[in-house]
């Protein structure tokens, strides 16, 4: 709350790019690396991907997962067995050459299966643009709000045929107010 407060007061501030050691990725579940990278992918281009579909595996770990480009945005999910309607299946022997694929691209050290244009494409869906710089809360000015469409302009949520009245003092002392009549 209070970083919001302060990057709405005085703007964004710069953070240096993180030095992420090898030892830190080999450490962190597959699953969050994975969650890094949906944060990454670029809304506007992922827009052309038509439901990109494709699995992941890992050997040692025995690690499953299917992830879906779907509305431009990437999802993760653990799977039990692979589905079959995926683009490409990226079989890895081990968690270091997957997040090896998975950081830099580069696809020497594992097998592809099916569609090898698909990670490829993926890859192109993610965003390199880094300026050290987040949005925490989205100045009100960038905010247009959507027009109300859940009711039909003609109707309002309170439309009465009847005025509506305040209880009285003499309805508060004698309890009228709540339907007890003396």
């Amino acid at each position: 709350m209070l970083t919001g407060t302060q990057e709405l007061r005085h703007g964004k501030k710069a953070y240096p790019e993180p030095d992420l050691d090898e030892s830190i990725l080999l450490e962190m579940p597959l699953w969050m690396m994975l969650q890094g990278l949906e944060i990454k992918i670029d809304p506007t281009m992922a827009e052309q991907s038509n439901g990109l579909s494709l699995n992941l595996e890992v050997k040692d770990t025995n690690e499953k997962f299917n992830i879906i480009i779907s509305h431009a945005v990437l999802i993760s999910l653990p799977v039990d067995v692979l589905p079959t309607t995926a683009r490409a299946t990226i079989t890895a022997d081990s968690k270091k050459a997957m997040i090896n694929v998975l950081s830099t691209g580069d696809t020497s050290g594992v097998a592809i299966t099916d569609d090898k244009t698909a990670f490829a494409e993926l890859m192109g869906y993610v965003s390199t643009a880094s300026d050290g710089t987040c949005n925490i809360i989205e100045p009100r000015e960038h905010y247009i709000p959507k027009p109300q469409t859940t009711y039909p302009q003609s109707q309002t949520l309170a439309s009465t045929a009847e005025p509506v009245s305040c209880p009285t003092s003499e309805d508060l002392s004698t309890g009228a107010w709540v339907g007890i009549v003396p």
